[in-house]
């Protein structure tokens, strides 16, 4: 999980002086508990990692990983029997593609980087295979079950700064409706009543409107 913001940031943001540490404890977790709101949304983590995942090929030229932007890739094998790793010798030497031969990272991002998280097939396709199913007379195409192994690093090595603005927003948008569960639209005094913001609490995601507004750019397509 990345923090999407920092301590310092949400003090000068609420004017608290950096030697006054009354709030840090409930700004932490609250930087800790959206910033892995805002990933679940999104579908992705935002700081830069290196990751190892299988993929089923889709007979397409074209393979979107789960992490995005992409910045390098170490390794891309494809073995048809593979299995997501789990069969005896997956994934063996001769399995192994060369870059920028059999395969290459879409860059159409910023300082040589891929930023639609998409792997292009220069040779041929993402492998489906042939299959016969019952009811079939000829054997059709296939998601191939864990044919392709990548090993990458993905991620921004500075958070954006509107995405960090946004997980300040919900910083902000959390600590006040804590008690409450929802934005409050209203107040009582006397005999102390509220009313919630209905409208706030039925955003999309439960997520409040400036959020969504900068995510909304960020988000993964749910794929399967």
């Amino acid at each position: 999980m990345s923090c999407l913001t920092t301590l310092d940031n949400l003090k000068i943001l609420n004017g608290i002086a950096p030697t006054d540490t009354s709030q840090d404890a409930i700004y932490r977790l609250l930087i800790e508990r959206c910033s892995a709101r805002i990933e679940v949304f999104c579908r992705r983590i935002f700081a830069a990692a290196n990751y190892t995942e299988y993929y089923a090929g889709n007979g397409d030229k074209l393979l979107p990983l789960n992490q995005r932007p992409i910045n390098t890739v170490a390794s891309v094998y494809v073995d048809e029997g593979g299995y997501w790793g789990q069969a005896s010798g997956a994934f063996a030497a001769g399995t192994l593609l060369t870059a920028g031969t059999e395969y290459a990272i879409r860059l159409d991002g910023t300082n040589g980087t891929g930023h639609s998280g998409m792997l292009y097939r220069i040779d041929g396709v993402w492998p489906k295979y042939d299959a016969y199913r019952p009811g079939t007379i000829s054997s059709i195409p296939v998601l191939a079950p864990g044919n392709v192994k990548v090993t990458y690093n993905a991620g921004y090595a500075t958070i954006p700064a509107d995405v960090a603005m946004a997980c300040e927003f919900l910083v902000a948008n959390t600590k006040r409706s804590i008690k409450t569960g929802a934005p409050i639209s209203s107040e009582g005094w006397e005999g102390y009543s509220y009313q919630v913001d209905q409208a706030a609490a039925e955003c999309f995601a439960g997520l409040p409107r400036d959020t969504l507004a900068i995510l909304s750019n960020y988000r993964n397509a749910a794929v399967g």
